[in-house]
């Protein structure tokens, strides 16, 4: 209970008892009173005053010099366990406020401070049958009902605390007792339930931030990401420098893989606290997972400059520099990797990639024995292998691979890799039957129906095969941006050019920094005579990627150029 409220009650009693007695004696002569109780009175005076000043110490001493004079005053006993209640003093609470309910045991103020010196001392059933006691006496304080239901609560009887709460809602609709109650149907899952009563709440008051935030986090356990962003996007506009709410928006707009909303909303939590590491590295995760290069190497560079030992930094800084074909730095940031966690064998293979790419074919070796100590099961073969197509130097990549195909034949990972790098070399037809001997193996393999539609589609062949593959990995992954365009070229393809334009621009949507999926919805807005959209998508494709040198031929062979 709000110790504040029960203080101020006890001092307009004690007020009123002054007044009372005063009253009294300009009725009939002061020598008819015993002069212990007028000097009571007037030390319960001095307390009062002496409360109202913050003495609380003071006031009890006045007080206990009052009951000297008077034992039998049950208001004298509830304000000195009153004041120590206020102190902290539960014991001391507790017995004088036990005194003043025995001397007046339909007083509902001494339950309720007896009570509150239990809760203090978490004597929570002792306090329940005080509550109980206060709650018959007055049946019409909402406060105590929402008390005596925690209580319920915290004695394991939440079906109790759900009556109690609900009879309470019903007969005074207090919105106390209404939050009440939808945070105890949030605490035992009823979740529905709980969304029912925050509503009432805020059709009562619309602009309830308790009502708001609680709404938008079942919102978001429910996973119903749009909701939750609706609600706390309204608990923002009361307190948009609350970078709590803020961080519930970033992680609810995450939860509905809107990225870019996302990053926008983690750079306006970073504006109101700096320093927050967890959301820089959240930030970086994004730029890198939305192919941002740029902005990626700058966030996770930021990180390390902060914390040298960053190993998340630094591998995916990294990794990044590999795809940026940036060897040098790539195999920089794994040998920093690998000096803190040299059990990584994934790190080992990388940086033997970087090697064979720099030359030191040796050393890449070297590496790759390293992985395998590691925990790698790839024979050195294979290693070399994964490496060269890792460069794109698929050729070199094949010699190495059949090498090891009778170990690996009925491996589908290995078959995959296998038939791609037939397919870079311009081995179609080798390409093909091993990705069907893949697929015949392992019929659900997402990756192998992409790439084998994928192929028939740019070849313009089999497309009713090659939209019946890509349909079948787009069922087990359905946002994945590159099976998607996969399934836009198919439509392209097959002249359906608004199908192909709606996949395109949705895979642009997931990850609009990806060259190829650019440049596939320049030539799309082509096809449908936008020449205008169609530069400007490859323009961007050309920036995102330079090397796609082709890509300068369109732009200048587009009319109107």
């Amino acid at each position: 209970m709000n110790r504040t409220k029960y203080n101020h009650t006890l001092r307009a009693l004690a007020a009123a008892c002054c007044l009372a007695l005063a009253v009294s004696c300009a009725q009939r002569p002061a020598l008819d009173r015993p002069s212990a109780e007028q000097s009571a009175l007037d030390l319960v005076g001095l307390a009062t005053l002496r409360a109202e000043n913050g003495d609380l110490a003071g006031a009890i001493a006045q007080l206990k010099r009052a009951r000297s004079l008077d034992p039998g005053s049950p208001l004298i006993h509830l304000m000195i366990a009153q004041h120590y209640y206020e102190l902290g003093n539960d014991t001391l609470a507790g017995l004088y406020a036990g005194r003043a309910v025995r001397l007046d045991p339909g007083n509902a103020d001494g339950r309720l401070v007896l009570g509150n010196s239990h809760l203090l001392a978490r004597r929570y059933d002792e306090a329940l049958q005080q509550y109980l006691v206060a709650a018959r006496l007055r049946p019409q304080s909402a406060e105590i009902s929402v008390t005596l239901a925690q209580l319920y609560e915290a004695t394991d009887r939440p079906d109790s605390a759900l009556a109690v709460l609900r009879r309470e809602v019903d007969r005074s609709g207090e919105q106390a007792a209404r939050q009440g109650l939808a945070g105890l149907l949030t605490r035992l899952r009823r979740w529905p339930e709980a969304l029912h009563q925050y509503r009432g709440i805020l059709d009562a008051d619309s602009t309830d931030l308790k009502a708001l935030y609680s709404a938008g986090l079942l919102f978001e356990v429910t996973e119903q990401p749009d909701s939750a962003v609706a609600y706390f996007e309204r608990a923002s506009a009361q307190q948009p420098a609350n970078a709590a709410i803020r961080r519930r928006i970033f992680n609810a707009l995450l939860g509905r893989k809107d990225y870019a909303a996302a990053a926008r909303e983690a750079e306006g939590v970073l504006d109101l606290e700096p320093g927050d590491a967890g959301m820089r590295l959240q930030l970086a995760r994004i730029r890198y997972r939305q192919g941002e290069m740029d902005e990626a190497a700058a966030a996770f560079a930021a990180l390390l400059a902060a914390d040298s030992a960053n190993t998340e930094a630094l591998y995916t800084l990294a990794r990044l520099r590999l795809q940026q074909k940036r060897y040098e730095e790539a195999a920089a940031y794994f040998r920093r990797t690998l000096r803190i966690l040299p059990r990584v064998g994934e790190a080992w293979i990388n940086l033997g990639v970087c090697q064979l790419q720099l030359g030191q074919r040796d050393s890449a070796e070297h590496s790759f024995k390293r992985a395998r100590r590691h925990g790698s099961r790839m024979e050195i073969d294979y290693l070399f292998g994964f490496a060269y197509a890792q460069l794109d130097r698929h050729a070199e990549a094949l010699p190495h691979y059949l090498r090891v195909l009778p170990q690996h034949r009925t491996d589908p990972a290995f078959l995959f890799n296998l038939a791609a790098a037939c397919e870079r070399s311009g081995d179609f037809a080798a390409a093909e039957r091993w990705f069907k001997e893949l697929l015949a193996r392992d019929p659900d393999h997402a990756s192998a129906q992409n790439y084998l539609g994928y192929m028939y589609a740019e070849r313009g062949i089999k497309l009713d095969e090659a939209e019946a593959l890509i349909a079948r990995a787009l069922a087990q992954e359905p946002d994945n941006a590159y099976y998607i365009d996969s399934m836009g070229w198919v439509h392209f393809r097959l002249g359906r050019l608004d199908e192909a334009r709606a996949s395109i621009e949705r895979a642009v949507a997931l990850l609009p920094r990806d060259a190829t999926l650019r440049e596939h919805l320049g030539d799309i807005y082509l096809a449908q005579g936008d020449r205008e959209r169609a530069v400007q998508q490859w323009r961007i494709a050309l920036e995102i990627d330079p090397a796609k040198a082709a890509l300068k031929d369109k732009i200048a062979g587009a009319p109107g150029q």
